[in-house]
């Protein structure tokens, strides 16, 4: 299902890699990456690279 959140989420990938959908585009992180989510915007991992683990630091404000 969808994330709806109630505060703002600030995601960054630090290893591997992943794509995030939102209702209209998708966004593919790479390590590095980061993407700034605000309140209330519908979204969703819909991919992870398979050859490792992908980590994250997600930041709620």
């Amino acid at each position: 299902g969808w994330y709806d959140q109630k505060s703002n989420e600030w995601v960054m990938v630090l290893q591997g890699e992943a794509i995030i959908a939102f209702e209209s585009e998708e966004v593919h992180l790479n390590a590095g990456d980061y993407c700034n989510i605000p309140a209330h915007t519908k979204h969703k991992v819909t991919w992870t690279l398979p050859e490792c683990e992908t980590v994250w630091l997600a930041v709620h404000y």
